[in-house]
């Protein structure tokens, strides 16, 4: 089952996880209020099953809720149980959307993992947004996010608390906040594919060189291994337009995560008008290390 969300670059919209900023924001959704955020924890979250054929999400959601989701009562339904229950603040969900935007006077898709509370008289597209992950680009390969699902799903959870505690109000400032540990990844043991990494930057050499001397050029096999056991490492998500559509310009998401706790390092959403713009690059580095 997924949902499309249609946004408008000049408008503004708050995403708890702010993967959209300044000119790149929805519109259409929601932003928690701090009674929807109390509401969300006296809530059932439910997961809804995606009903795409052939997809494994639902059995990699299943298998990370059932083992990481711990700050609500939780239960697993389709999409017609959605349909019943999505007016009721007694519930918040996990569903996966289609969210759609203009870029260069293109229309662009990405797949989204939201979380959104239950509201009466409220459509999909106006229900509070408690926090939003990018995925992928549409129709782009699911294997290259699956496997960082039980990352996303505490991350979710590390979230919400977050904004609670900090009584975080703003978009500029939750972006603050999480930035403010950029510095932090040197000192981290931070695991890489060398897929995720510009050719400047490409090597454990050249990495240690530029300032991050914990860092291990891994393969997508035991970066899953590490994530599944929640080991206390950090890992790159990076959300990328197609390559051939990088050069002509495009929009690429960056994060560096905590696999332990969904802790957030470094967050950021770049224009791209070149290849290596797309993949962490030297002057990322020079943020994790000054």
């Amino acid at each position: 089952m997924k949902h499309l969300i249609i946004l408008n670059l000049n408008k503004i919209f708050i995403s708890l996880i702010l993967f959209f900023t300044q000119n790149i924001l929805f519109s259409q959704v929601n932003t928690a209020t701090p009674e929807d955020i109390e509401s969300f924890y006296k809530s059932t979250t439910c997961i809804v099953k995606d009903d795409k054929p052939f997809s494994m999400l639902n059995a990699y959601i299943k298998e990370a809720v059932e083992k990481n989701w711990h700050i609500t009562k939780y239960r697993f339904i389709d999409g017609a149980d959605f349909q019943k229950l999505n007016q009721s603040p007694e519930y918040s969900f996990i569903i996966l959307t289609e969210a759609e935007y203009t870029e260069n006077k293109t229309k662009v898709k990405l797949d989204i993992l939201n979380l959104v509370l239950g509201h009466k008289n409220k459509s999909l597209d106006d229900l509070p947004d408690l926090g939003s992950i990018p995925l992928v680009y549409a129709d782009d390969e699911e294997d290259s996010y699956l496997y960082k699902i039980p990352a996303f799903i505490k991350l979710m959870q590390y979230q919400i608390a977050l904004i609670k505690q900090q009584k975080i109000n703003s978009p500029q400032a939750l972006l603050d906040y999480h930035n403010k540990f950029n510095s932090e990844i040197k000192g981290k043991e931070l695991w890489l594919l060398e897929e995720e990494l510009s050719p400047e930057i490409n090597s454990t050499v050249k990495l240690n060189k530029a300032g991050l001397l914990k860092v291990k050029i891994t393969d997508k096999d035991a970066l899953e291994v590490a994530i599944e056991e929640g080991k206390d490492i950090l890992f790159a998500h990076i959300v990328k337009p197609y390559m051939a559509d990088v050069d002509a310009g495009g929009r690429c998401w960056k994060f560096i995560i905590s696999a332990k706790d969904g802790k957030i390092y470094f967050a950021e959403n770049q224009k791209t008008s070149h290849v290596k713009e797309s993949v962490l690059n030297s002057g990322d580095i020079k943020k994790f290390t000054r």
